[in-house]
């Protein structure tokens, strides 16, 4: 057998130590490529996850403050609605409403009626009694430091939209918005300080036919308190609308007409009942 020599062999590790060395290189590359684009794959994902669990939380925390405030929503509302049930004095005030016309102290049972209703809660504006049988209106009004009532011929009530649809629900009572929407005479006469009235159609026990419509007037004191239980982000908006869409409270008027004249606001009512 033939046997290399020492420059032979040196030939020979320096030919495989070359081969090797190119060999590991082009090894080396495509696997630092392939560990690199794991790493960064692995970031992504992971990246992903992050936003995603962060929107969700985000979600979910603005989903409970909308619940909390809605709740408490509700519960005003239902404290304004039960503000105007007369309950043991139901008689009495029907009774009065029958016979103000000819009766001073069924006159001043009313204005006494109203003033301790008014004095009860601290963000009414305003309230009125309608008499149905004479179109007189008994109104309750804050004048400086005084509350003040007058009772004067009313026929406007009888004709309005707001009236017809009271009359023609099963319940009694009506909400609707004051809401100032836009800039006019309104607001220039502190009629923009009214967000919300609240209309309850008082009838005889016996016959079931309208004798008086008691309304309500609601400052937004009380709506303040409630909303700011609800923090915004920043480009999130808060609005509390009616089943028909009207806005009861907005945090950006600018914002509700752009919702309402892109169709936002009809796609958020509920469907109406078949």
């Amino acid at each position: 057998m033939q046997t290399l020599t020492s420059e032979g062999r040196e030939t020979a590790g320096r030919l495989w130590r070359r081969l090797t060395g190119r060999l590991a290189y082009k090894l080396f590359v495509p696997f630092t490529t392939i560990v690199i684009l794991v790493v960064v794959l692995l970031s992504v994902v992971s990246d992903q996850r992050l936003r995603g669990e962060a929107v969700r939380r985000s979600i979910d925390s603005a989903a409970n403050n909308l619940l909390l405030v809605n709740r408490n929503v509700q519960d005003y509302m239902d404290g304004i609605a039960q503000l105007t049930l007369p309950q043991l004095q139901y008689d009495d005030l029907i009774r009065a409403v029958l016979n103000e016309e000819n009766d001073y102290g069924s006159r001043m049972y009313l204005e006494n009626y109203l003033r301790r209703m008014f004095y009860s809660r601290s963000d009414l504006d305003g309230m009125e009694l309608h008499i149905v049988k004479t179109n007189k209106t008994y109104s309750v009004t804050r004048e400086a430091y005084n509350v003040v009532i007058r009772a004067a011929p009313d026929s406007g009530t009888a004709r309005s939209d707001w009236y017809r649809r009271l009359k023609e629900r099963p319940d009694n009572q009506l909400y609707r918005s004051l809401l100032q929407l836009e800039p006019g005479p309104a607001a220039a006469e502190g009629e923009g300080e009214r967000f919300l009235a609240y209309h309850r159609v008082l009838r005889s026990i016996a016959s079931r036919q309208p004798q008086a419509v008691l309304t309500v007037y609601a400052n937004p004191s009380g709506l303040d308190t409630i909303v700011r239980d609800a923090p915004l982000e920043q480009g999130e908006h808060l609005m509390l609308l009616s089943a028909d869409g009207d806005p009861y409270y907005t945090d950006d008027l600018g914002f509700y007409r752009q919702a309402a004249s892109g169709g936002l606001v009809r796609k958020l009512a509920p469907p109406r009942p078949s």
